[in-house]
């Protein structure tokens, strides 16, 4: 499905064009025979169909094609969908896009979620073919009187801040504001744990939480984060040594870190040794400074960096 719907996506001039004659409907679902449906019936309605099997491709083919209508799951691989819908609405070209979540769970608690963080719908699966049109056709009216609809149910949708640019005015002063689902949240740096890349967005983890999503590239991050305490142990990942609790050696290529209070462990480049190595000897007069030990390029055995409590 994916293959055969990529195959369809030339350009997004294609999209420029028959857009003034079939609405554009973008869907994010990873259940491909259900995808493949949907999309029939769609184009049987006379509407144009893209879609896709994951939340991050959702996001850059929704910047891509700019749609007229996103029909979005909530459980996607990658980013999943209120991610999807939390990332959409801080950018401006999308955020007052007509966002309809169809998913399988049926819980109020999801549906309010949903609901409070702007989604314009929420179906829930099996989703009889007359209801799917009905919302579709619905939210359709009202982005086609798009003035009206944003003053009504996105009135700052105009209006919302580049993240990477808020963020970086925050970091010289100790913390960062994240857009999370109940707005914006003001975090100390020194609560985050690490940071990791996923394509041009990242997921910044702090304090016990399962972390956000936010459009902004890892290198951004590097720059600004305090060195002294934050490395880029991995290509895809910043972390904050401050959290580090053990590092786990087995072989010449398999290098993990752990965190204090997780349980999963963090992938670390073995050519990130000897800059670590640094990193760790100058723990001295910090906080967070004590124990001794080395990372070495070769051997089995396990080390461990442990830090004061």
């Amino acid at each position: 499905m994916r293959e055969l719907l990529t195959q369809k996506i030339k350009s997004p001039s294609t999209f420029t064009t028959d857009r003034e004659a079939r609405k554009v409907i973008l869907l994010i679902e990873d259940d491909l025979n259900l995808a493949a449906a949907l999309a029939k019936f769609l184009e049987s309605q006379d509407f144009e169909v893209v879609a896709v099997g994951d939340g991050l491709r959702g996001v850059e083919m929704a910047t891509l094609i700019r749609p007229h209508l996103i029909l979005c799951d909530l459980d996607l691989p990658i980013m999943d969908g209120f991610e999807v819908l939390s990332v959409l609405q801080t950018t401006p070209d999308l955020c007052d896009t007509p966002f309809l979540i169809i998913t399988g769970r049926g819980h109020l608690k999801d549906m309010r979620m949903g609901m409070n963080m702007g989604a314009d719908d929420y179906l829930v699966k099996p989703v009889p073919p007359e209801d799917l049109l009905t919302a579709v056709q619905t939210r359709l009216r009202l982005y086609n009187r798009r003035g009206l609809y944003r003053q009504r149910t996105r009135p700052n949708c105009s209006q919302v801040p580049d993240q990477s640019e808020e963020e970086t005015r925050s970091t010289e002063s100790g913390f960062v504001f994240l857009r999370t689902s109940n707005g914006r949240q003001r975090v100390a740096i020194n609560e985050i744990e690490w940071i990791a890349a996923s394509g041009e967005y990242s997921r910044v983890v702090w304090g016990g939480t399962g972390g956000i999503l936010v459009r902004k590239a890892l290198k951004s991050w590097e720059a600004e984060l305090p060195n002294e305490y934050f490395l880029r142990v991995h290509r895809n990942t910043i972390l904050n040594l401050r959290r580090l609790e053990r590092i786990e050696k087995r072989d010449s290529t398999d290098m993990r870190a752990f965190l204090r209070g997780r349980p999963d462990p963090i992938e670390v480049s073995i050519r990130k040794v000897a800059l670590l190595n640094r990193r760790l000897k100058t723990r001295s007069g910090h906080p967070w400074s004590s124990g001794s030990g080395e990372l070495h390029d070769g051997g089995t055995e396990s080390e461990a960096a442990t830090e004061r409590a």
